[in-house]
């Protein structure tokens, strides 16, 4: 319904993709706007004082929004490695040098596909991603693949399929056994250059309904026994990668307790809010990780548009509240400081991989004056589908937006330090 709603207000509302980065502010997201900016302006400043301009090697990369794992069944139509093809070609032309892939758990699970009428599709899947793989290297791209719990609602509308109903089914010890299944098949049949298996454990707790996630001993059990199955099936050459959110309470001890695990080969973090003191966090944590022989990765990370209060009372695994808040395109000259941060916090710290996540913003935004003169007012789950209609028409036609546009120019190492130095 959503979906159809959305295809039915493109031509209405002729929501363009917005390309200004100078568009005003709505008075209703001012503050916000204010607050986000001087969380940046001020650890950038942090940064400063602590970067001699030393640029490490960092593989800039990005989301392979067009192959993620929430679609589901989806992947399977004919059109879904096309798409694939050209969000390769437009994220290589962006001058990057990986992307990134979530390949959720249970869609490669033979039993969970099974018990949704699905049979033989885990196979079919597997032979997809195996595909993007393929089209990736030839473009010379490395793929990063992340094995989590799949979202539900909005997120995975469309796929055809229903984790949230078959995570009750499992104990912890299928449900752990699942996951480690479902890697050792990405690394033995997929084989992508790196493999994420959990960077968000409180994310997946509540997506999966395994609390034991919740605690640093629990889940490092998980990662072990995961790390543990992919060397006994005789897999090598892909290092395997774990870690936590930035906002993740005791994010120390979780990193503490996956630098333990020797089959461990680096500390993926998250960033998303940059709230309270979530930026900071992020740059101890990678150093935590380096001083413990670890490399370290961003595989996710994107501005969050979110308040301190809304902090504890909207989660965007099941609300996209926030997510939705992304679209507009008054929002460019964040997202790109944004970016500038973390591309400067990624040689401060030894970084190994950059990799945004919201890549269809490198594409198109929506106009904010459009979607709220709507009506009815657009509901958020619609916004974040109307935004990615508008992407999806944009890879077509080939536009780039500011956001876009600053992250080619960061990526490329010809331009990186002048860029970093000019703030």
């Amino acid at each position: 319904m959503i979906v159809r709603r959305s295809v039915m207000l493109l031509p209405v509302l002729s929501v363009v993709a917005a390309f200004a980065a100078g568009q005003q502010v709505p008075a209703e997201h001012a503050d916000l706007y204010a607050y986000l900016g001087g969380k940046l302006e001020a650890f950038d400043s942090r940064l400063d004082a602590r970067w001699d301009g030393t640029r490490h090697s960092v593989t800039f990369a990005a989301e392979l929004l067009t192959a993620n794992g929430n679609r589901g069944l989806a992947l399977l139509a004919p059109q879904a490695l096309i798409g694939v093809r050209l969000e390769l070609d437009r994220l290589k032309g962006l001058g990057l040098g990986a992307v990134t892939v979530s390949l959720p758990f249970p869609i490669l699970d033979a039993e969970f596909m099974a018990s949704g009428g699905n049979s033989g599709k885990d196979v079919e899947l597997i032979a997809f991603y195996a595909a993007v793989v393929a089209e990736a290297h030839a473009r010379g791209l490395k793929v990063a693949i992340e094995s989590g719990a799949m979202f539900p609602g909005a997120y995975s509308a469309g796929s055809g399929l229903d984790a949230a109903s078959y995570y009750p089914t499992l104990t912890w010890n299928r449900y752990v056994i699942g996951r480690a299944d479902h890697v050792v098949a990405i690394a033995r049949d997929v084989r992508p250059d790196f493999i994420g298996v959990g960077s968000e454990p409180d994310t997946e707790a509540d997506l999966s309904g395994q609390d034991n996630l919740r605690a640093p001993a629990g889940f490092a059990a998980m990662v072990s026994y995961i790390t543990d199955r992919v060397a006994g099936a005789g897999v090598s050459g892909v290092p395997v990668l774990a870690g936590v959110g930035t906002w993740t309470p005791h994010g120390d001890a979780f990193v503490e307790a996956l630098c333990g695990i020797s089959g461990l080969w680096g500390i993926d973090l998250h960033q998303y809010p940059v709230n309270l003191d979530f930026l900071d966090r992020g740059l101890a944590l990678a150093e935590l990780a380096r001083a413990r022989g670890k490399r370290v990765t961003f595989m996710e990370a994107w501005l969050q548009k979110e308040t301190d209060a809304e902090l504890a009372t909207l989660n965007p695994a099941f609300d996209t509240t926030i997510y939705a808040r992304d679209s507009y395109s008054f929002w460019a000259p964040l997202d790109t400081r944004f970016l500038e941060v973390m591309v400067k916090l990624a040689h401060v710290a030894e970084v190994d991989m950059l990799s945004p996540f919201w890549s269809r913003y490198f594409w198109a935004y929506l106009d904010h004056a459009q979607v709220a003169s709507a009506v009815p007012p657009l509901t958020s789950d619609q916004v974040v589908a109307l935004s990615t209609q508008v992407a999806a028409a944009a890879l077509v036609s080939g536009s780039v937006t500011s956001t876009g546009m600053a992250y080619s120019s960061l990526a490329r190492p010809r331009l990186v330090r002048r860029q970093l130095r000019s703030r």
